[in-house]
């Protein structure tokens, strides 16, 4: 399976601990890391979702579609700490 890196298309809250990507649904088992490339810009970021790591799971993901537009989103609340950011 290819991976694909999403640069656009997103908003990220970090009161709401929240990222929603619009214009694609991601299946739960397609989301493999979410980092904040901006915390550490020297190295990778900080990892703020990881599949293999219950730690740095989600509380919430939800998977949608506009009836009106047809827009889909996905949006995923975090298990991390984001309220520093």
């Amino acid at each position: 399976m290819a991976k694909h890196v999403i640069l656009e298309n997103y908003t990220f809250n970090p009161t709401t601990k929240t990222v929603v990507v619009t214009g694609k649904n991601i299946r739960k088992e397609q989301l493999l890391l979410i980092t904040n490339v901006t915390a550490n810009a020297s190295y990778q970021g900080t990892v703020l979702y990881n599949f293999s790591d219950p730690a740095l799971g989600v509380a919430a993901y939800t998977n949608a579609v506009n009836a009106t537009t047809g827009t889909e989103t996905t949006t995923i609340v975090l298990n991390y700490n984001t309220g520093r950011y």
